[in-house]
């Protein structure tokens, strides 16, 4: 039985809305140009921000964050600007530095309504706070309540409405909004943790731009988030080494420097240092083909090169070293240079640290004072139980490390993120476990194909959740606070996580699901013409799927009024910027629901000799399928690449362009095979054998729900 969005607040971020309805409010009424429209349902706020109200710790943050405003709608002044005139609004805000507060903040209004203040006089808004990140949340905050005033009663579902008729300031075909804030501006808040971060990989293709960075910094800032790690195995530059980060857009010295006040860096020395050993000039170091050669005495000297270049131009000496996933240690090279010794036995007494059954060894006189440790899981798993592990391993709390599930996809899937996340953290939040500090990871393996932006949701989840001792956060205000720091809808940026997800609603999640399915990309980097996977999802209609999401985010780009779902006020792009990362999913489900049945319909019309329905299907006419198919992915190769070159360094799209190229030259080669089929003058191809092979399942009882690397999906050779 579904649960009830306005009783459970995780469905009301989950549930409530893949239910898109085709709706255009009658008002505003449409017109033959959408220039005719107002740009946007909500009452326009401004904040102002008197320079004199803002304490000299945060004057330069405060600064940035208004000049960086998504909507430009944060300013500081010398004076304030009276507004409140046909539907334009000032607010003004002021900052006190409170040490009483520790870690926490809170915030107040002189009225209830900023639409009934007196004549003469402001809507003043104050932050109280003792720590800068709790002075940039509180203007998160504020942002958010400045954009959660409107309401749409949907003719379609009236029962949904909660809007109190009391409150109304304006109302006009359904859409209403009011001007009584202060309650929900109004907040008091603690900080469970004292530090809450975020790890970006820098390592998996994508390098990110130093305003990329800064662009992440700003949206973590206004969320609470006090600490970003850059995840670097070998892309940062070591002098002298010019090999290390070859071709990877390592960051250079100025470029960390420049990136210093935000960021601290987190580099590997045992695992995952595969793109560095590839060289013959590392070969010294190599253990095997992505692990590094532990007791060598060289492999010590790199190491403190390692920590030397990239702790160098950091004012903060905090490292965090990663030593994960370092599968086969002392099973290469290890063995002819030291002979044969237990892969737990190397450098490593914690043979037991898996296994909750077995008592770990204590490290406690071993472990420096300043070293901790970070407890990694990113599924469903004993958090509390390896929390108290660590606790025997080292005497000494852990950092609980979680994930937002952006890795191996095109979108993050958000659902199953806020789940595990809502896990990791009730753990951590347990006083009796005694975790200080909290963060969530955002990696990129498998070609780093994910749109960073679509973390977003998941990192601000993560976020409120630290700043609440309940196990579920406020959703109403979770989605609202999107709204203000970034520019996009939340309902939108979660409804595009449906490219993974075919289920009515939700995902199915609980203990025992320890991954979630990359279904959109499987199905795309998939070989066209033979589509071997394809029994995997037979009985299953993706094409109705893929055109459903479609159609949603079709609307979510539009610069028109739409209402894409039961409870969403009518929107427009022009109103929610961040909304044009929108494209990227949209293009994708409309690639996928041409080509996800494709070769089905082509072998079902290829055996019944259906020459009218081949042509439809593979005609050369530009209307065929395979030719808006083709046209499509262009598209779409073109939108990924301008995303990227946005957010990340050059270095690393190869990757993406070979499969881009890989996937266009298979759909070129399959197109004109079957025009020279359809072509009664062309004699080179009169059988189409790709066609005719019996397909089988490769992952029985499975279904479509699978978790593919490119290259078990791009082909069925083992090369």
């Amino acid at each position: 039985m579904a649960a009830d969005p306005l009783k459970d607040p995780l469905a009301s971020l989950s549930l409530l809305t893949p239910q898109p309805v085709a709706v255009r409010p009658s008002i505003p009424a449409r017109s033959a140009s959408s220039r005719t429209l107002p740009t946007s349902t909500h009452p326009r706020v401004t904040i102002h921000i008197p320079a004199q109200q803002i304490p000299a710790d945060i004057l330069d943050g405060v600064k940035e964050l208004a000049r960086s405003s998504v909507r430009g709608n944060v300013r500081v002044v010398e004076e304030p600007i009276p507004g409140g005139s046909k539907g334009a609004f000032v607010w003004v805000l002021g900052f006190r530095k409170d040490p009483k507060l520790e870690r926490g903040l809170r915030i107040t209004s002189n009225y209830d309504d900023f639409t009934a203040v007196p004549s003469g006089e402001d809507f003043e808004v104050e932050i109280s706070y003792n720590r800068p990140i709790e002075a940039f949340r509180g203007l998160g905050h504020v942002l958010g309540v400045s954009r959660g005033l409107s309401s749409f009663k949907h003719p379609d579902a009236p029962e949904l409405d909660t809007f109190n008729d009391e409150d109304v300031s304006f109302e006009d075909g359904g859409i209403r909004w009011s001007g009584k804030v202060g309650d929900e501006l109004r907040r008091e808040e603690q900080c469970l943790f004292e530090t809450v971060g975020v790890m970006v990989d820098c390592s998996r293709n994508g390098v990110m731009l130093v305003s990329g960075v800064k662009m992440l910094l700003r949206n973590l800032a206004m969320s609470g988030t006090n600490v970003l790690q850059l995840y670097c195995e070998d892309t940062y530059q070591i002098p002298g080494e010019p090999f290390f980060g070859y071709f990877r857009g390592p960051y250079t010295e100025a470029e960390l420097r420049e990136i210093d006040d935000y960021a601290f860096a987190l580099i590997q020395t045992l695992g995952h240092l595969g793109q560095m050993l590839q060289w013959n000039k590392y070969a010294y170091l190599r253990d095997t083909a992505e692990v590094i050669l532990a007791d060598a005495v060289e492999t010590y000297a790199f190491i403190e090169k390692m920590i030397a270049a990239i702790s160098k131009p950091l004012r903060s000496k905090r490292i965090h070293i990663g030593m994960d996933e370092a599968y086969g240690v002392s099973e290469g090279r290890y063995r002819q240079c030291f002979g044969y010794k237990d892969s737990t036995k190397v450098n490593n007494a914690l043979s037991t640290y898996y296994d909750l059954n077995q008592e770990v060894p204590q490290l406690t006189g071993t472990i420096p004072d300043n070293v901790d440790f970070v407890f990694w899981s990113t599924d469903w798993t004993t958090y509390a139980e390896k929390i108290k592990h660590h606790w025997k391993l080292a005497g000494k709390s852990c950092w609980m490390a979680s994930g937002v599930w952006s890795w191996s996809r095109f979108w993050t899937a958000l659902p199953f993120t806020f789940a595990t996340v809502k896990a990791a953290l009730k753990a951590a939040k347990d006083p009796t476990l005694g975790v200080k500090s909290v963060m969530t990871t955002i990696w990129g393996d498998e070609g780093n194909e994910c749109d960073l932006y679509s973390t977003l949701p998941g990192i601000l989840y993560h976020a409120e959740q630290a700043y609440t001792r309940e196990d579920e956060v406020d959703a109403a205000l979770l989605k609202k606070k999107f709204d203000g720091i970034t520019g996009g809808d939340f309902d939108d940026y979660l409804f595009a996580s449906k490219l993974d997800d075919t289920q009515p609603e939700s995902q199915p999640i609980d203990t025992r699901t320890r991954y979630t399915p990359n279904l959109a990309k499987y199905l795309l980097w998939e070989e066209p013409f033979f589509s071997f996977l394809s029994p995997q999802y037979n009985g299953f209609d993706l094409e109705s799927h893929y055109l459903h999401v479609a159609t949603y985010l079709e609307q979510a780009l539009s610069t028109d009024f739409s209402s894409m779902n039961l409870v969403a006020v009518p929107h427009s792009i022009s109103d929610f910027p961040a909304n044009r990362r929108l494209r990227l999913p949209y293009l994708l489900a409309r690639v996928l629901a041409l080509k996800c049945h494709l070769r089905a319909r082509l072998a079902e019309a290829y055996k019944t000799d259906d020459r009218a329905e081949l042509v439809a299907l593979a005609g050369p006419e530009p209307e065929s399928r395979m030719s808006r198919l083709r046209e499509l992915v262009v598209q779409l190769h073109k939108t990924h690449r301008a995303n990227w070159m946005e957010v990340y360094k050059p270095f690393g799209f190869e990757v993406l362009d070979l499969r881009y190229g890989g996937l266009r030259a298979r759909l070129e080669t399959m197109h004109g095979r079957l025009i020279a089929y359809l072509d009664p003058e062309d004699t080179s191809v009169t059988r189409v054998e790709e066609l005719e092979v019996d397909l089988q399942t490769a992952y029985p009882n499975q279904g479509p729900n699978l978790m593919l690397d490119y290259a078990r999906a791009s082909r069925p050779q083992y090369i």
